[in-house]
């Protein structure tokens, strides 16, 4: 049995989601731009909770679903207080996040000892 699809379909000042069964049936719901925002929102939340359900009792992996990024781009929030870090998927979708001057701060001093490990594990291509 397949696996079903949804779509979220503009209409009027909203979106109509569409739930469609591999069988052919349809549900429909109607959303608000500030629904399918909400949604959006708690998606990252929803997945950690489903996944969780899948990490080995006692051990130290967790499950988890990762976008590869294909670019990335950095930018100064008008005000100033936070990095603006927008992350972009292969397919050009892409989330941008706020970070503060100490996540910022922690992330630029992680970032070069995980860089370090990977490229020491990484094998000779000679």
């Amino acid at each position: 049995m397949g696996q079903a699809t949804f779509s979220l379909n503009p209409s009027g000042d909203g979106f109509i989601l569409v739930k469609t069964e591999s069988d052919g049936t349809k549900t429909t719901m109607p959303l608000t731009g500030k629904d399918v925002l909400t949604l959006a929102a708690s998606a990252i939340h929803l997945q950690q909770t489903i996944l969780s359900q899948y990490d080995p009792k006692g051990g130290d992996i967790l499950a988890t679903v990762a976008t590869d990024v294909a670019q990335i781009a950095v930018n100064q929030e008008a005000l100033g207080e936070n990095i603006l870090m927008t992350l972009i998927a292969p397919a050009g979708s892409q989330a941008t996040f706020a970070i503060p001057r100490h996540i910022a701060r922690q992330l630029s001093d992680r970032l070069p000892i995980h860089l370090a490990q990977m490229e020491a594990k990484q094998p000779s291509r000679q």
